[in-house]
C-alpha cells in the first residue's frame, strides 16, 4: 500500500472530519455525501458524487516520475457556496512541512496550495517520504498537515466548478528528488 487515509469520511462536514455514523462502516447520511455512479471516459472511470451541496467528479490515474510511480486524482470540483477540506493521505506518526518543489520543505504546518507538501518518516514507515502536489489548485485553497500526520487541503469556497490534480506519492527518502522531474 503505497497511500492510504483512515477508514473515515475523505470530506468535511460543517467544517468537521468527523466520522457521524454510529458504526464506522457503511453510507453517509444524503446531507453529508452522496455517490452519484461511474462512468467511462475513454479506457478510465470517473467517479461522481456529491459532498454537501458540492459536485465532485473524480478521475483516478497514475503518471511515472524516473522509476517512481505517482497516483493522480484529476477534480472537477463546485461550485460551492462553502469552504470544504479534503483528506490527502494519513501517515500516523509523521512530522513534515509544505514548501518549494525541489527545495528543503522545513517546518511549516500550512501554506498556500500550489507549494508541495512533504510528509517525512511515519511510525510504520521510518524510510518513507509521502508527499503530495496540487496543480492548478484554485485561488486560496491551502495545505494542512496535522500532528496526527493527516494531510488536508482546504478548498474556498468557489461561484463555479473547477479542475485540478491531486498528485500523491510514497517511497524510499532518497527517490523523492525524482518527483520534480
Amino acid at each position: 500500500l503505497k497511500v492510504a487515509s483512515q477508514n473515515l469520511p475523505g470530506w468535511d462536514k460543517d467544517g468537521k472530519l468527523e466520522d457521524p455514523r454510529e458504526i464506522p462502516h457503511g453510507p453517509l447520511s444524503r446531507d453529508y455525501a452522496r455517490y452519484k455512479g461511474a462512468y467511462y471516459h475513454g479506457d478510465r472511470i470517473v467517479i461522481s458524487y456529491v459532498v454537501g451541496d458540492t459536485p465532485v467528479l473524480e478521475l483516478p490515474g497514475m503518471v511515472m516520475a524516473g522509476e517512481e510511480v505517482a497516483f493522480t486524482r484529476d477534480i472537477q470540483y463546485g461550485p460551492s457556496s462553502k469552504k470544504r477540506t479534503m483528506v490527502v493521505c494519513d501517515v500516523p506518526g509523521a512530522s513534515g512541512g509544505i514548501g518549494e518543489v525541489g527545495q528543503p520543505t522545513g517546518t511549516a504546518k500550512t501554506g498556500p496550495a500550489n507549494l508541495v507538501a512533504m510528509l517525512g518518516a511515519g511510525a510504520k514507515t521510518p524510510d518513507t517520504n509521502t508527499a503530495a502536489a496540487l496543480i492548478g489548485a484554485p485561488q486560496g485553497a491551502t495545505w494542512e498537515i496535522t500532528d496526527q500526520g493527516r494531510l488536508l487541503i482546504h478548498l474556498p469556497p468557489i461561484p463555479k466548478a473547477t479542475n485540478f490534480k491531486l498528485v500523491t506519492w510514497s517511497g524510499e527518502k532518497d527517490k523523492s528528488e525524482q518527483l520534480s522531474e
